[in-house]
């Protein structure tokens, strides 16, 4: 037998590689907790140590999100007032938050699976916004096992919805949609590459001549942090907006997620902190703790919010679910309050019904009004009055025809 002398290295190589390994996640480990503490700089410097490892995509990665986390924070911290913030489960967190019924409603999208069969195939999931007259949708829906996509969609004259038509390009991975009453301006939750992590807020805005929607941009900080965030509305009508994130790593006693929902001012103009302005992590990242009242250094000491925050608080809350846009009872007794229930033939004569009613009651408006000129002693024409009389009892007669057609389809 033959023996050879073996390199004693050959046995160190598996212990150094683990060696290896074992640094390149602790420099991973280390970069993210600079990340989450806004020590951008510090947080590079880690991830480049782990770039030569089998982690090298990740490090990759996070030295991008470094690098974009300090570009925000040299112009890109919008000075906002925080005047309020909740905590609220995950997974119910839309349901919890008021808007004013012109704004629309952020609703479940698991109730719009009646919208069509279009609609049932694309499996919406999450929140989903709905117009005030609720004739217009945007939802999200999965679009393979990691990823969702952004949809939307519009009820038509005979009361049925649009096919459901892709927002953004085939890839984008979107989520948490909220429209502005203005039809025009939109905001979503995206996980991308132009984002500091998990996901990022944005803003886009829709074409209404063509319906495309222009190229997203990143709402910056404090919206958006290294952890998740979700979703932002405004209010337009009271004045206020909102978002809601994970970035203060809260759970319940069941070990359940719960997200942190800002309540603010936003405003017409933006106006960022400069980049030498002193406790500016802070205003990045709004990160309270233990210790709410901290949010009360974004705050004007000479302004009074009370006005505000009571026209917040005597806003209904919603409840998640699609608001009713009628209340009617078929000859069986069933009680349909949306298009979207009513069997396919019944939903022209439900839309006609609907205006007959509409006209019916303005006519009645306007006879009273003249009764109520006369009564007064102005002078109103006998003819007017007898013209007016007449049109209210022709509207009554349709209305009852559009009924009876209407009963017999149900």
């Amino acid at each position: 037998m033959v023996m050879t002398r073996h390199n004693p290295i050959l046995y160190l190589l598996p212990l150094i590689a683990l060696s290896a390994s074992a640094q390149s996640a602790g420099s991973i480990e280390k970069g993210e907790a600079f990340l989450s503490e806004y020590k951008f700089d510090s947080a590079k410097a880690e991830f480049k140590k782990a770039l030569k490892g089998e982690s090298a995509d990740i490090a990759a990665e996070g030295i991008r999100r470094a690098d974009l986390g300090r570009d925000m924070m040299a112009g890109r911290v919008e000075r906002i007032e925080i005047i309020g913030q909740m905590t609220v489960p995950e997974k119910t967190f839309f349901k919890v938050f008021p808007l004013d019924a012109s704004c629309g409603s952020i609703v479940d999208a698991a109730s719009l699976t009646s919208l069509g069969d279009s609609w049932d195939e694309l499996e919406p999931e999450g929140p989903a916004w709905l117009s005030e007259a609720a004739d217009a949708i945007y939802t999200a829906a999965p679009a393979d096992s990691t990823s969702t996509a952004l949809y939307e969609g519009f009820r038509l004259n005979d009361g049925t919805w649009s096919e459901p038509r892709p927002i953004f390009p085939e890839g984008t991975d979107a989520s948490f949609p909220f429209m502005m009453s203005d039809g025009c301006t939109f905001y979503f939750g995206s996980r991308s590459e132009e984002g500091l992590g998990g996901y990022d807020i944005f803003r886009s805005n829709r074409d209404n001549e063509d319906g495309s929607f222009q190229n997203p941009v990143n709402m910056g900080m404090p919206y958006n942090s290294p952890a998740n965030d979700y979703m932002l509305a405004i209010d337009d009508q009271t004045g206020y907006g909102w978002w809601a994130t994970d970035r203060n790593a809260i759970y319940d006693d069941n070990g359940d997620k719960l997200l942190t929902i800002y309540l603010f001012i936003p405003s017409e103009i933006r106006r960022n902190y400069d980049p030498d302005t002193e406790n500016l992590p802070f205003f990045a990242s709004l990160r309270f703790g233990d210790d709410p009242s901290l949010l009360d250094q974004t705050l004007d000491p000479e302004k009074d919010y009370t006005a505000l925050r009571q026209a917040i608080d005597n806003i209904p809350h919603g409840d998640g679910t699609l608001p009713d846009q009628f209340a009617y009872y078929a000859p069986d007794g069933t009680r349909f309050t949306r298009y979207d229930q009513l069997p396919a033939q019944a939903r022209p004569l439900m839309q006609r019904y609907q205006e007959t009613l509409s006209r019916l009651s303005a006519a009645q408006t306007d006879l009273y009004s003249l009764y109520e000129a006369c009564s007064s002693g102005d002078r109103v024409e006998k003819d007017r009055i007898d013209s007016a009389e007449r049109h209210l009892e022709q509207l009554r007669l349709e209305s009852l025809q559009k009924q009876a057609a209407l009963d017999q389809a149900l």
